[in-house]
């Protein structure tokens, strides 16, 4: 007797000990999850009966498990479907327990609902096998027969065994469907971010967004739109579908989800519009085929300025996963959105200017034409009082309709710098076509252009064809100011992560005190108004221009005779970064400047930086940086 039990216990360890280290292999040796999944299968079939298995893995929320099969070539069908609630589930109560259950025969008794389910495939017998992580069950290994009393203590022994070398395995696989879930979303995210301000066409670019939006979640109309006051604007509508929804670009709040979302501050949500509708939109939304929708808020700080809305023509497809992906995107693209809004009404407002410059400016004519032909009639020389009033009336027409050309042409920069193209352009290369074109102009006039420029000058980011156009105006216009045998100069450099270029000029009777009306030529003094009117215009339309690519724009006297117009230009990208993290500050020359010999280091508090040298006086130097850069 003692004999048969010492054999029964070898047979076990053996038995144990056989099925691990198979597992052990193919866990070692094995790729994927399906392989692993597949080959534990295959492995538990030559130690007991195996006609359904399942892994079921419990959700953070702890209210349902989602299933996967073991194996494809093992049943693993549940009526319910890929998921099932928790409630009186197997799969809880060996949460709760957490310890391992078998129900011998089904078709006498079950203590779970799903044992219908089970009966209704051909499986008599279950074993559910707790998975741990950490002391905390995370799911279970489900396994079925078509057999009655399938399984005992000697196939919950193994069971036990497989399951803690797969509960490892499943936790490890789930972390990392986890983290590239994760990377995927924040990609997708990074994506939408850039498209949604890729283009100053602001319903292109929001097409492309919703194209790029749809691979991710179903969408069948998209719209922006945003509060003012009681009434919400429409910025842009992305749809396939016709009639009032894809042409609507007013509406009341309160007629639309945006309103409650800017009152509560939340995401409005509707699963199907033809159980509910909320709003007087909702009506327009079901005659147009659309069946669910969700409206998620665009925050400037704490307040809700607008809403991202979409809908679809499949009633409940806005889940959990697709609402938390959502509210991240528009939390994401809030900012970039308001900045196109403001764009566009700063757009709206240059186009109402310059249509009301343009009539002023049409009515003025007749009464300058007028002027002149009395003007003519009484003659120049004339002293009435009639022909100085005429004279007067001339003058004043004359100086109005100069004024209304120049803020023309500053309405017709505005108007045009929403269309402008941003790139990385060739600067050095610029600069001397630049100069180029400009020397027969200065060259004419007699004087000489100097050409200042290092071996080598990194990229900018800018428009090149305004860049061109606008140092080309600025040089013909400062060359009329200077005189016979005058030398100007023409320079360009970097200085940390930006581009300087830099025009200088003599121009001894240049008052510089005026410096700041000139950059702001329509809000001087009237006394002001009357000098230098072409170089203030140049001087103000290149300024907003230099503003627009990110760069700063100044005028300064370099000496009694010398005046500077200096901007600078943001460095393309890769340049800039790589510049900025070899910068330091020299203490004993008290300046920035580039590290010589740089080298990637850490410092005592464990944070990255790159030290090296000061390449004037070999002060010893360094710069914390982020954890990710490298030199």
């Amino acid at each position: 007797m003692k004999n048969t039990e010492n054999d029964r216990d070898l047979r076990a360890m053996s038995e144990q000990s056989e099925l691990t280290d198979r597992l052990a292999r193919l866990l070692s040796s094995s790729s994927s999850t399906e392989e692993i999944c597949e080959g534990a299968a295959g492995e538990l079939k030559r130690f007991m009966s195996v006609d359904w298995a399942a892994i079921a893995l419990i959700d953070k929320a702890g209210e349902s498990a989602h299933l996967s099969p073991l194996s494809r070539r093992i049943s693993s069908a549940w009526e319910p479907g890929t998921s099932i609630s928790l409630t009186g589930s197997p799969v809880a109560w060996v949460g709760e327990e957490k310890k391992a259950l078998v129900e011998p025969d089904l078709g006498q008794a079950s203590r779970f609902w799903t044992g219908v389910s089970f009966l209704r495939q051909g499986v008599k017998c279950t074993a559910y096998m707790p998975l741990f992580s950490r002391g905390k069950v995370f799911g279970g290994l489900l396994l079925g027969s078509h057999h009655t009393n399938a399984y005992g203590a000697r196939e919950l022994r193994l069971l036990k065994f497989a399951a803690s070398q797969l509960a490892l395995f499943l936790e490890n696989e789930s972390v990392r469907r986890e983290m590239e879930e994760t990377t995927e979303r924040l990609t997708a995210i990074e994506n939408l971010t850039k498209l949604i301000s890729c283009d100053q066409d602001v319903q292109k670019a929001v097409g492309m967004f919703a194209e790029q939006l749809k691979k991710t979640v179903p969408l069948d109309y998209l719209s922006i739109a945003f509060v003012e006051g009681q009434q919400a604007r429409v910025l842009a509508t992305n749809t396939p579908l016709k009639g009032e929804i894809a042409e609507q670009r007013m509406y009341r709040l309160d007629d639309a989800p945006l309103g409650w979302v800017a009152t509560h501050k939340k995401t409005s949500l509707n699963p199907d519009f033809s159980k509910e509708m909320q709003y007087a939109v909702d009506e327009l939304f079901l005659k147009a085929g659309l069946r669910s929708g969700i409206c998620l808020p665009l925050f400037s700080g704490d307040e809700v300025i607008g809403a991202l809305q979409l809908c679809s023509t499949q009633p409940a497809v806005y889940g959990e996963k697709e609402q938390h992906f959502l509210e991240e995107l528009s939390s994401t693209i809030a900012m970039p959105v308001r900045n196109i809004y403001l764009a566009a009404l700063v757009r709206e407002s240059d186009v109402f200017e310059q249509a009301i410059i343009h009539q002023l400016a049409t009515h003025l004519t007749p009464i300058i034409a007028s002027s002149d032909i009395l003007a003519k009639e009484f003659g120049e020389e004339a002293q009435t009082d009639q022909a100085r009033l005429i004279q007067n009336i001339l003058k004043s027409a004359k100086d109005l309709n100069s004024t209304l050309s120049r803020l023309l042409e500053l309405a017709r920069v505005r108007v045009t710098a929403a269309e402008e193209q941003i790139g990385i352009i060739d600067l050095k290369e610029l600069l001397e076509d630049v100069a180029r074109r400009a020397l027969p102009i200065i060259g004419g006039r007699r004087q000489a252009l100097l050409l200042e420029l290092p071996p080598l000058l990194p990229p900018a980011r800018a428009n090149a064809l305004s860049l061109h156009q606008m140092l080309l105006s600025l040089l013909s216009t400062v060359s009329g100011l200077a005189v016979e045998k005058d030398i100007l100069t023409l320079a360009g450099t970097t200085s940390h992560s930006d581009l300087i270029v830099e025009i200088r000029f003599p121009a001894p009777n240049f008052q510089f005190e005026e410096r700041d009306s000139f950059l702001h030529v329509f809000e001087r003094h009237e006394p002001d108004r009357q000098r230098y009117p072409e170089l203030a215009l140049q001087l103000t339309t290149a300024r907003r221009f230099i503003e627009r690519q990110g760069g700063k724009f100044l005028i300064e006297r370099k000496s009694p005779e010398m005046i500077v117009i200096s901007f600078s230009l943001p460095m393309a990208t890769e340049h800039s970064q790589r510049k900025s993290k070899m910068q330091g500050y020299c203490v004993k020359c008290r300046a920035e400047r580039e590290m010589k010999d740089a080298k990637s280091t850490t410092m005592k508090n464990g944070k990255p930086a790159i030290r090296g040298v000061c390449p004037v006086c070999g002060t010893e130097m360094f710069r914390i940086i982020g954890a990710s850069s490298t030199l």
